[in-house]
């Protein structure tokens, strides 16, 4: 049977207890514990787990077993431990002995006991039944929504960011990679098909039964690493054929690590004559030979493989982890609160995710008039998604090269088209026509000036016009470049554009605060789908706390 068979949901009972946990304290101290965050956490977050826990029905059975202990308070726990950073014990330890949780979650000290295994199941069973946390999101959405309306802020500016994330991994170089990928796919082996295991080269299984914290030996870590990586090729060839093991995620790892940081030759191949056929007529071994060669660095660096524990985690400019983009509102007085964010790959950039920040903020009715964000998010689809949808992406766009007095494409008049009326200098294009710019895929509206009127003009040189030997110069007119030229030319010599682009470095106060008192920079799991578990939670812990905070101050 399912383990989710065994329980059955049951609404959480909204019957008070007639003795809760501040009954006991005299009216003083009952008093105070009410002014508390955990009279604040009772009043305005209580209610919201209570009108959500129907989204996690489904992780039980619908008829059957005995009635699950409460969803509500379950994430009411989840919740109240990122807020502290607390371990699995040290939450359950509080809520078992301190009043303040009891009377937060409104529960009588008789009934304040939950085990680390019932609280690890239900962070299983999200897991299982929903890796892209789209329930926990909507709960982080009705609590960012919930402590926007309370506190009267303002969504229309608003500030986006990314940030580093580390799982717990830890990676210490090549060898190391190979060495635990490998001895996880020799472990799956001996546990699953231990006749297979004993045939393996003598040397490797001397080398499996080695103490892992021993390392390699004495050998130059250059010649460690070339072993590893010959033994590896041999695994893979050897059970590629096997169907069984081949669908191993163990063994897929070590696979993924050969393509991706070595390069196999077979010598005997007949390049050119029959010197190839003797050699392998003349091959002993169960497979022909094969020369392994190891990559200066791997094939694709950003994607490939960082630990075998947590295949997902990906390389970035900023490490080895994944990348939350991160939105939170700005220039109110009361607070601010978190409003969007997205877990990726660490090799992802930052190019594109304003346009999917933006439309997840449509969506709950929180959409800004003005989005800052860094260097790293402007680029042409960026500016022209944002003016569709009518806000002004506040981000600094570079010029790259261009010279200071470049003239680009905000100094010609446009109709209503968006078709040329004439150039800075006054002159009129000839046409205008379709064609392919720079190897692009799509063809781009471009407008075509005489090309002797161009070679005459005083702005040769700098001006965007552009010419070959022969033919028109040309323009591309683009929505999007022309955005681009627009926002160049605006933040060129512009303090006052700079004094207002001064709200987007706030944000990384609240990365900071994330990592250092929520514990975001280092998590205690692994893998994407618990990255996400944990940095939803955490997220929405850290608005929850910003929220009380703020409503006990007015």
């Amino acid at each position: 049977r399912l383990w989710s068979d065994l329980f059955m949901y049951r609404p959480t009972s909204r019957q008070r207890p007639l003795l809760g946990a501040p009954s006991r304290l005299p009216p003083e101290a009952r008093a105070r514990l009410a002014r508390t965050w955990a009279g604040s956490f009772q009043e305005k977050v209580l209610p919201l787990l209570l009108s959500t826990e129907g989204d996690f029905a489904d992780l039980y059975c619908a008829d059957n077993g005995r009635p699950n202990w409460s969803i509500a308070l379950r994430l009411g726990i989840c919740l109240l431990q990122e807020a502290q950073d607390l371990t699995d014990q040290e939450v359950l330890d509080a809520f078992a002995f301190d009043v303040r949780f009891q009377f937060a979650l409104d529960v009588d000290p008789s009934q304040a006991y939950l085990s680390r295994r019932s609280l690890g199941d239900f962070r299983s069973r999200m897991v299982r039944a929903d890796p892209e946390m789209t329930r926990l999101r909507r709960l982080f959405d009705a609590i960012a929504i919930a402590a926007i309306d309370d506190l009267n802020l303002s969504v229309a500016t608003q500030r986006l960011d990314s940030t580093q994330v580390v799982s717990n991994i830890r990676t210490r170089g090549r060898v190391d990679l190979f060495s635990k990928t490998l001895r996880q796919f020799l472990r799956v082996l001996l546990l699953s098909r231990a006749e297979e295991h004993a045939t393996l080269p003598t040397a490797l299984l001397q080398w499996e039964a080695r103490d892992e914290s021993a390392g390699f030996g004495k050998g130059r870590p250059a010649t460690a690493l070339q072993c590893l990586a010959e033994w590896a090729v041999e695994l893979v060839r050897r059970f590629e054929g096997d169907d069984d093991i081949a669908s191993w995620e163990s063994w897929e790892l070590v696979r993924r690590l050969v393509d991706e940081h070595c390069i196999v030759e077979d010598p005997t191949e007949d390049e050119g004559g029959s010197e190839g056929s003797a050699a392998a007529d003349k091959a002993t071994d169960e497979q022909d030979p094969v020369v392994v060669t190891l990559r200066a660095k791997p094939a694709n660096p950003g994607n490939s493989l960082q630990s075998p524990y947590d295949p997902d985690a990906t390389y970035g400019h900023k490490g080895v982890g994944y990348c939350v983009q991160i939105t939170e509102t700005t220039q109110n007085q009361a607070t601010e609160v978190l409003t969007d964010f997205a877990v990726q790959p660490a090799a992802n950039n930052d190019w594109g995710e304003t346009g999917p920040v933006l439309q997840r903020l449509e969506d709950n009715g929180l959409k800004p008039s003005v989005l800052a964000a860094d260097a790293g998010y402007p680029h042409v689809p960026a500016l022209e998604d944002a003016d569709k949808r009518g806000v002004e992406l506040l981000s600094p766009v570079s010029s790259g090269t261009l010279p200071d007095d470049f003239v680009g494409r905000e100094r010609f008049d446009f109709d209503e088209a968006g078709e040329v009326v004439r150039c800075p200098e006054g002159v009129a294009p000839i046409r205008h026509g379709y064609r392919k710019q720079n190897g692009a895929a799509e063809r781009t509206l471009h407008a075509y000036f005489d090309r002797q009127a161009c070679l005459d003009c005083p702005l040769l040189g700098r001006c965007v016009a552009r010419g070959r030997k022969t033919g028109a110069f040309t323009v591309e007119v683009t929505r999007g470049l022309r955005l681009r030229d627009e926002a160049i030319a605006h933040q060129r010599d512009n303090p006052e554009w700079w004094e207002r682009y001064k709200i987007r470095s706030g944000i990384e106060a609240t990365n900071s605060e994330l990592k250092r008192k929520h514990g975001l920079g280092h998590l205690r799991v692994r893998r994407a789908p618990r990255v996400r578990l944990a940095v939803t939670l955490k997220l929405a812990a850290c608005n929850v706390k910003r929220w009380l905070r703020a409503s006990r101050a007015q």
